[in-house]
């Protein structure tokens, strides 16, 4: 029988040990995989969550697929239209405004070329007149500043011009001129 040298025993035991290590270190990493890969999950899960499917719109008229449509609260005119197969090969496109955010409960009607039927599409927002869910179609009104805007009408009287708005607390010009263009009096 041979004598294993101490060289030998120490040789051999830096192969087992390189041996186990590589071991722990796959199952750690394998273990770190799967984690991330469910936070990667959880995540999506909770983006899709984020997305609130809170407005129903009706489209009818000059496209493909009329109907009721359930969307999230910052769809824009141009999406429900493409989601309606797009506008038939009749319609007078020229006075929509596609860029228009959409409002719960709202009807969108694609008039017929030469029909003599104007769409209101993109029609400007009453400021004195508005609900919240229609101040909160303008760019940068959430619920908090539409109720914010609807309490200021209540408290003040009706606004004598769109820019008395800006008396309304977080609404200064940078926001102004973002709304200016879609609201009337």
């Amino acid at each position: 029988m041979k004598k294993i040298g101490k060289k030998n025993i120490i040789k051999y035991s830096l192969i087992v040990l390189m041996i186990l290590l590589f071991i722990v270190l796959g199952i750690v990493l394998t273990k770190k995989d799967e984690k991330e890969g469910k936070t990667i999950d959880a995540n999506n899960q909770n983006l899709a969550l984020d997305i609130n499917y809170d407005i129903v719109v009706e489209i009818k008229g000059e496209v493909r697929h009329p109907g009721l449509y359930t969307l999230p609260h910052d769809t824009r005119v141009q999406d429900l239209i493409s989601l309606a197969g797009g506008f038939s090969v009749d319609a007078d496109t020229t006075t929509i405004n596609l860029a228009s955010k959409l409002v719960d409960g709202m009807v969108i009607v694609i008039p017929k070329k030469n029909s003599g039927v104007v769409s209101d599409v993109g029609s400007k927002i009453n400021i004195n007149k508005a609900t919240i869910s229609e101040l909160c179609s303008l760019d940068g009104i959430g619920e908090s500043l539409a109720q914010r805007i609807i309490d200021y009408r209540l408290e003040h009287g009706f606004f004598q011009s769109i820019e008395d708005i800006k008396n309304v607390t977080g609404i200064g010009d940078a926001l102004f001129n973002k709304i200016k263009d879609n609201i009337t009096i």
